[in-house]
């Protein structure tokens, strides 16, 4: 093989090299502008719940994080794989050099096996190149895959104000299911009926019956209102280690959660809250800051569609609370919307303009509903209490499609 043939050849592995890079940041400014518009389109044509946001939000992090990290060694592999091709074409230069130290009237002449050697060095410069293209093309998909993946993060603030702003305001519905209930419910003695054994089931059914029977206790109420403005009560959530799903949270109530503790069978009749040892058992577990002494307020926090509020100068129209009181060390517990807050400067109503601004709260009038009210809508209003005097805990949300900003 003549030095002209081996210049072509190793120019050709530079020449590929150097046109594969380009054709890589053609195919990757081509591929960009397709993934954006394909991202415009989905975020067109569907928003995510908040949930399902959440859960995006919670991967995003550690996706980017394994993108960039798989990026950088896909560049280390290229300079690796480019000094490669470099030493190879080297090696063929050198190996041709020193063959070509006999001269003929064409040029330099090389035996069969210099021709050879020359030739493999020659072949495995442009294997080298042929790699260092795949890891050029690799390194375009993870960029591709990486801008997606970071674009989607930046959207994800709007995405859920998008999606916050699809929900009903809880203050409203509440104010609105009172009002419709003008009729008196006739407790039932038989309410503690043997549900199924399936607690989906147990959940769906008892729910259902409830409302077509036409009366709530405090969780079907706080439930009902959640599913009329549009909640996604079926997302997963994870407490304490154990799936569950928001509506399935929602419903351990007190007697729920002391059939757990004691492991009273769903089959018995008589109320694990009849005894004083068992209501003792709520005040332990309050006082051991049991996630499941929260119910709806905990199960909308986990789920993304609601923020905890701590604060009672921070309850406005719409929030969920569920509070418990404790009398010698027995407790018990309730699940109210709040209707109207009370301040140093007059009353808000689900009516009121929202304001960003900071109040001094003095009471809360609440909504909520007792089954076993006998003679009166379940439905019922209670008057301006101080939560931090009336009850012993309490526990707020201030749900996503809240008109009240959090501060």
């Amino acid at each position: 093989m003549n030095r002209c043939l081996t210049t072509q050849v190793e120019g050709a592995s530079l020449a590929a090299l150097q046109a594969a890079e380009t054709e890589a940041q053609l195919r990757f400014v081509s591929m960009a502008w397709e993934q954006e518009l394909l991202c415009r389109q989905a975020t067109l044509q569907q928003i995510p719940s908040l949930p399902e946001l959440l859960a995006e939000e919670m991967a995003l992090p550690e996706l980017i994080a394994a993108h960039q990290e798989e990026l950088s060694a896909l560049q280390v592999a290229v300079g690796e794989a480019q000094e490669r091709v470099g030493r190879l074409n080297d090696r063929a230069d050198d190996t041709e050099q020193q063959a070509g130290r006999i001269f003929s009237p064409r040029g330099p002449w090389h035996s069969r096996e210099e021709d050879a050697q020359i030739a493999d060095h020659q072949a495995d410069a442009a294997q080298a190149a042929v790699e260092t293209v795949a890891l050029l093309d690799q390194i375009v998909l993870v960029q591709l895959e990486l801008d997606a993946l970071q674009r989607r993060q930046d959207a994800l603030p709007a995405l859920r104000e998008h999606a916050a702003g699809q929900l009903g305001d809880t203050a409203q519905i509440a104010v609105d299911t009172k009002d419709a209930r003008d009729w008196e419910y006739l407790y039932a003695e038989n309410m503690a009926e043997v549900r199924p054994e399936d607690p989906d089931t147990e959940i769906t059914s008892r729910l259902q019956e409830r409302v077509e029977d036409g009366h709530f206790d405090c969780d079907t109420f706080v439930i009902h209102v959640l599913e009329e403005a549009g909640y996604d009560l079926d997302a997963v959530i994870v407490v304490e280690g154990q799936q569950t799903t928001v509506r399935r949270f929602a419903m351990i109530h007190a007697e729920t959660i002391l059939r757990e503790e004691f492991e009273i069978p769903e089959g018995e009749q008589e109320s694990p809250l009849l005894s004083a040892e068992k209501r003792k058992k709520l005040g332990e577990l309050l006082d051991n800051q049991d996630a499941r002494m929260g119910g709806m307020m905990t199960a909308l926090t986990l789920s993304g569609q609601g923020v905890q509020i701590s604060d009672k100068n921070e309850l406005r129209p719409g929030d969920l609370l569920q509070y418990w009181k404790k009398k010698d060390k027995k407790a018990s517990g309730h699940a109210v919307i709040v209707h109207e807050v009370r301040t140093v400067d007059g009353v808000l109503d689900e009516t009121a303009q929202p304001i960003d601004a900071p109040m001094i709260v003095t009471g809360i009038g609440v909504l909520s509903a007792h089954a076993e009210r006998t003679g009166e809508p379940d439905v019922y209003t209670k008057g301006f209490v101080d939560p931090d005097q009336e009850y012993s805990t309490w526990f707020a949300v201030r749900p996503a499609g809240s008109r009240w900003p959090v501060r």
